[in-house]
């Protein structure tokens, strides 16, 4: 594939902001993605994608899975302008502890972002539905409970050889599985693909399991997660 194409494809899913539970951005340009690749994606009732495509008689199916979620901040408590926001996923304190972060404030429904500041931050875990900590949030717009915020960061920048995504987890991946459904299109080997685009991966794999619980997928398919998380050394653990 013309590499060109494929970074193209890349910075159209990636660029949309999103949170867990807040994923409709990022699923509507994955959707577009797959129309103009001719395909028409189903929607389950928890909102997420797949789409299946398949050339001739393949022995087994093969599933890539991605998610369509990166860490946010959920606000739960509002003042006006102000309130508290949960973070939803896993974070190191020493990124938010003591200092002032940039945050771009986020309402479902609307367009336009708002400027806002996190401070405060308090690492507190929370589980079952997994969030690190919490902070305190200062919008340039009136908040309301249920808002999200991400980081104020460029969401699809080149530096050199280098991209650098601000949701690369896992928009990368969503966006790598386009690009493979693209390629897909020229194959004359037998093959049967599903792909899938689920939501809520870091407070739980929650969109993951429900895909299991509905059996919405062969049981006897290969199951790719199509990840972009940080590198790690091969045959390292991590303590």
């Amino acid at each position: 594939m013309d590499p060109r194409e494929v970074v193209a494809t890349l910075q159209r899913v990636a660029s949309p902001p999103t949170a867990p539970y807040h994923e409709w951005r990022a699923l509507d340009a994955i959707a577009v993605e797959l129309k103009r690749l001719g395909l028409v994606p189903a929607r389950d009732a928890y909102g997420q994608l797949s789409v299946q495509l398949t050339h001739g008689i393949a022995e087994r199916t093969l599933v890539l899975v991605a998610h369509t979620d990166h860490p946010g901040f959920e606000v739960t408590e509002v003042a006006g302008a102000r309130g508290l926001a949960r973070f939803r996923g896993g974070i190191e304190p020493k990124y938010f502890s003591g200092r002032l972060f940039p945050l771009i404030a986020h309402r479902d429904g609307v367009t336009d972002g708002a400027r806002a500041t996190g401070s405060g931050y308090v690492h507190d875990p929370v589980l079952p539905d997994w969030s690190a900590g919490y902070c305190e949030i200062a919008s340039e717009r009136p908040l309301a409970v249920g808002d999200w915020a991400v980081l104020d960061v460029p969401a699809f920048e080149r530096r050199g050889n280098e991209l650098h995504l601000r949701s690369a987890d896992d928009l990368a991946g969503c966006a790598a599985i386009l690009s493979t459904l693209q390629a897909l299109r020229d194959e004359t080997r037998p093959f049967s693909v599903h792909a899938v685009f689920t939501r809520a991966e870091e407070p739980g794999l929650f969109g993951a399991r429900l895909i299991a619980e509905d059996a919405s997928i062969p049981k006897d398919a290969y199951v790719v997660s199509v990840e972009a998380s940080r590198a790690l050394s091969c045959g390292t653990r991590t303590p």
